[in-house]
């Protein structure tokens, strides 16, 4: 049965081949720590193939998603056409209004 441990470097250096064996074998994990921070994993070559199948997966996906969005938005400004007004106009907008409403009359 496959376990996750924490091991300390020296631990990890000393017993290397071991953890190796339990890794590739046994599918465990080591979480190997430095000063109590984790600084890195040891894990079974398997392992680290389908995470990286499934980062691709991951990535690959993005990329798609984003190429359709954009498709997507390039057919919108194709219908509307450009639009009058910029984001910084909105913005000048909102703090002008903004500034009017909570404006306050100055009493002595």
């Amino acid at each position: 049965m496959a376990i996750e441990r924490t091991v300390n470097v020296a631990d990890a250096r000393a017993n290397l081949a071991e953890l190796t064996s339990k890794a590739y074998f046994d599918g465990d994990r080591f979480i190997v720590q430095r000063r109590g921070v984790p600084v890195a994993v040891l894990l079974g070559i398997d392992d680290y193939r389908e995470l990286v199948r499934v980062r691709d997966l991951s990535s690959d996906h993005l990329q798609r998603e984003r190429r359709r969005l954009a498709q997507e938005m390039d057919a919108i400004r194709q219908r509307i056409g450009p639009l009058p007004f910029t984001v910084a106009d909105l913005v000048n907008a909102a703090r002008v209004e903004n500034e009017e409403r909570y404006a306050q009359p100055h009493s002595r």
